[in-house]
């Protein structure tokens, strides 16, 4: 599984209002599978999905954190369309949300806990930061790349 932390798209307000919050300078979180599909949730589409919007921002600037040891693939075809928490992330700066529903952040948490690893073992609000934070603690180095990179073909 690879972690992709998008840059904060300036246009877009929740983006901002995440970066801004975290103090950090990625507004989105998307993840790729074993097989170079890109999967996110949005609170536009609703639900977890393979994603197609990145396309918009092809030359946006992304952190790719790569976990070879942890399997997404399963994990995200069994729970496509599982509902994104937009309850959850208008109370997330209070640590509240739904475990039937998640927002971008909690998608690679939720995927790694399922096969025993616990990529935030502290329990701090998800985002960004405490993803790269988790990462580069464990010795996972983010490499820098735009979007057009990481689309296949």
């Amino acid at each position: 599984m690879k972690i992709v932390l998008h840059s904060v798209n300036y246009s877009n307000f929740l983006d901002r209002l995440i970066a801004l919050r975290t103090g950090f300078s990625s507004g989105h979180c998307s993840v790729i599978d074993e097989d170079g599909d890109i999967w996110d949730t949005t609170l536009s589409r609703g639900k977890l999905a393979k994603n197609q919007l990145h396309k918009k921002h092809i030359n946006h600037t992304c952190i790719v954190f790569d976990l070879p040891n942890v399997f997404s693939r399963d994990w995200l075809v069994e729970n496509e369309g599982l509902e994104y928490d937009a309850v959850g992330l208008a109370f997330w700066l209070f640590g509240l949300d739904s475990r039937k529903k998640a927002f971008c952040f909690e998608i690679p948490i939720l995927i790694a806990r399922s096969q025993g690893f616990e990529i935030n073992p502290t329990k701090e609000k998800p985002s960004a930061k405490t993803l790269s934070n988790w990462c580069l603690d464990n010795g996972i180095s983010g490499e820098f790349c735009k979007t057009k990179d990481l689309l296949k073909g």
